[in-house]
């Protein structure tokens, strides 16, 4: 994962911690205990906004670090499972033009409108795109 802060490093995430979280988990900083996060707002200013979310375990050298997951961003798949053969055909059959995903779209709302629960709750879906008129904006 790549940390949302500061020099913006990547980690390793070891486990995932459920029983604690941002506020319950403290360490030692500067000869006193922080909670993890009063340390993200005091360091680099970022403030939790879920109390309650997990922490991501991480080891930088020989010490664990525990991190509020909400400032994590996950970076991309292991090199080993990408150059995989079967990673590039998932990969590929992902890969579509925006006609393609229009059509893959109204396909869908199609087998939606079939379904005999959607006629008997009298719940409708409009199965063609709405047309927008937009501009586009020159770059800075």
């Amino acid at each position: 994962m790549i940390a949302d802060w500061g020099n913006q490093r990547t980690y390793i995430v070891q486990d995932i911690i459920f029983d604690e979280n941002p506020v319950s988990k403290t360490f030692e900083f500067k000869d006193e205990k922080i909670s993890v996060a009063a340390y993200f707002q005091q360091a680099y200013g970022k403030r939790i906004s879920d109390n309650k979310q997990p922490l991501f375990l991480i080891k930088v050298a020989d010490q664990f670090h525990h991190l509020p997951t909400e400032f994590c961003l996950i970076d991309g798949v292991p090199d080993s499972i990408r150059k995989s053969a079967g990673m590039r055909d998932a990969l590929q059959a992902t890969r579509m033009n925006p006609s393609e995903k229009l059509a893959k779209v109204q396909d869908m709302c199609n087998q939606i409108l079939k379904q005999k629960p959607l006629k008997d709750w009298d719940l409708q879906i409009e199965s063609a795109p709405v047309h927008l008129t937009t501009n586009v904006l020159s770059a800075p």
